[in-house]
């Protein structure tokens, strides 16, 4: 009888100890997880290279001034350029304040340093934004039913930087010809668009029909 008592303490305690550590304070809100990345990396296009009658110039980064947002939503501004290594993309930039000579004077920044980056070197009311989603910085290059996302802070980037897509408030996935032409289905003018290449368009016409 005492044992049995004993037991059902160890249990109580057990359970106790248990719930007392998992449970959420009040007023703590659990982090949303993030967009899942898919693994399309630079000079490796999701594209097939006999798609495009004309072969495009691949997607290329200039140098631009950016506010980096870090993580304590402190900023930074900088010119520099987005580039990439074996671990994913990151924002290099000159520190002028450094000698030359010192190894120091190239500084780099990663996204997950970052809560976001802002590309700050025109006059449009709108800037390219980049989101941070796994390695790398996401910019809105289509935006619509099907939104589509590049890795590049630039306007005039061909087709072939067009990477990720996302439908209304779906997941983030590759952006290639069998998924776009599922996506596009019930689109006629929209598949017409993709099966002559023309990606951009496809997309475009899917988003914002024209009757002709």
């Amino acid at each position: 009888m005492k044992i049995d008592r004993m037991k059902s303490l160890f249990v109580a305690l057990a359970l106790f100890c248990f719930f007392s550590l998992h449970a959420q304070p009040p007023g703590v809100k659990i982090p949303e997880p993030q967009p899942y990345l898919p693994p399309t990396w630079p000079n490796e296009p999701t594209w097939p290279k006999d798609l495009f009658k004309k072969r495009q110039k691949t997607e290329t980064d200039r140098v631009h001034a950016f506010v980096i947002t870090l993580k304590d939503s402190s900023q930074l501004f900088v010119d520099g350029m987005i580039m990439f290594d074996s671990t994913g993309y990151y924002l290099a930039w000159t520190d002028d304040t450094v000698k030359q000579s010192d190894a120091g004077r190239t500084k780099r920044i990663y996204p997950p340093e970052t809560l976001s980056l802002l590309r700050r070197d025109d006059n449009r009311m709108a800037n390219p934004k980049g989101v941070v989603v796994g390695s790398a910085w996401l910019f809105t290059a289509i935006k619509g039913k099907l939104t589509v996302y590049t890795t590049a802070a630039e306007d005039d980037l061909p087709d072939e930087s067009l990477l990720y897509i996302r439908k209304d408030d779906g997941p983030i996935q590759n952006l290639n010809t069998e998924m776009l032409q599922k996506l596009l289905q019930g689109n006629v003018k929209a598949l017409q668009l993709l099966h002559k290449g023309k990606i951009r368009k496809a997309i475009e016409q899917y988003d914002n029909p024209i009757q002709n």
